[in-house]
């Protein structure tokens, strides 16, 4: 599908949370987008918009977070070994 970039002629706002604000202008960077809107625009048309409906995800948060920490622990043990 081609869009006449010329012809842009109508504004879209769109109220985000800083957090959205933020994971957008780091997708926009992370592609390499010069210009935010560009990017917006691309992704609003073209990217495939994925939900994930996961059962029981504050357990699998939980469980991330407690081998995160274990492993920070193991770094910290190995840290002081070396030195």
């Amino acid at each position: 599908m081609n869009f006449n970039s010329k012809n842009r002629t109508h504004r879209i706002m769109v109220w985000v949370s800083d957090e959205e604000k933020t994971l957008l202008e780091t997708k926009a960077d992370y592609y390499c987008y010069k210009s935010f809107a560009a990017y917006i625009r691309d992704a609003a048309i073209y990217e495939k918009v994925t939900k994930v409906d996961m059962k029981n995800s504050d357990r699998i948060c939980d469980a991330y977070a407690d081998y995160t920490k274990e492993i920070k622990k193991i770094t910290r043990e190995l840290r002081n070994l070396c030195h």
